[in-house]
């Protein structure tokens, strides 16, 4: 992006140089026509030489002029075109470079957002590895429970419930569907 600018501004001072080149050139030959004038002038009128050479010259000057005129228009609208296409790219910069900006803050605010994500399924995960080592340590002490322990338990809650149930008849509380 910087080269291009450098680029530009480098051919728009070489467009304004060419420019000064060019008046002075006109300055240079205005000034060779108006000797050439003064010399003609001193020199007999009635010579058709001198008057076939000053007509050509006239006529050489007429072409030059029109030529210079047409490079002038040439050179302003070249530089009409530098200066739209160093504002179109100023544009482009400045729109690229809030687009860039507008994507930063968005991605920004989606790493704020996962690392929170992230953050509660570590909570989550900890909560469930809890759970599964509870787990775990129960099936392990039923694992190691001898079979008639674990009968023994089992008849225990089996016992429990009668009676649990007895009583919840005889009080008159309704029973809950999720307890057996």
């Amino acid at each position: 992006m910087i080269q291009i600018e450098e680029i530009l501004d480098n051919l728009v001072s070489q467009t304004t140089e060419i420019h000064g080149t060019t008046q002075t050139y006109n300055t240079l030959t205005d000034s060779l026509i108006q000797q050439m004038n003064d010399i003609c002038k001193k020199v007999d009128p009635k010579d058709n030489k001198n008057q076939t050479e000053k007509k050509e010259l006239d006529q050489k000057t007429n072409h030059r002029n029109t030529n210079e005129q047409d490079l002038e228009i040439d050179l302003r609208e070249y530089q009409k075109s530098l200066d739209l296409i160093m504002h179109r790219h100023r544009e482009l910069v400045e729109s690229n470079k809030n687009k860039h900006k507008s994507e930063i803050e968005n991605s920004n605010l989606k790493l704020e957002q996962l690392k929170e994500e992230n953050t509660l399924l570590k909570q989550d995960n900890q909560y469930l590895r809890k759970n599964i080592q509870e787990i775990a340590k129960v099936m392990k002490h039923l694992s190691e429970m001898p079979d008639e322990e674990l009968n023994k338990s089992v008849s225990e809650i089996s016992q429990l419930k009668k009676q649990n149930k007895a009583l919840r008849d005889l009080l008159q509380i309704p029973q809950n569907e999720n307890q057996n």
